[in-house]
């Protein structure tokens, strides 16, 4: 788990939301959302939709209901 803490604005005034974050396998997420009935849709490699490879920083699920 990591510890986040996310700055934001509204109308000039700052708020600060701390939370904990938890990073997932590709596989471990694909499982969860299967458990929880939905179906991947598509999977990028970044938020661009840049396809998946093996260098790729991050990867961004596209899901809906089964």
């Amino acid at each position: 788990m990591s510890e986040i803490e996310l700055t934001y604005y509204v109308s000039g005034q700052a708020f600060l939301q701390a939370f904990e974050m938890r990073w997932y396998l590709y596989v471990e997420l694909l499982h969860l959302l299967a458990r929880a009935g939905l179906r991947v849709r598509d999977v990028y490699g970044d938020f661009a939709r840049a396809p998946l490879v093996e260098s790729s920083h991050e990867f961004v699920v596209c899901a809906e209901r089964a």
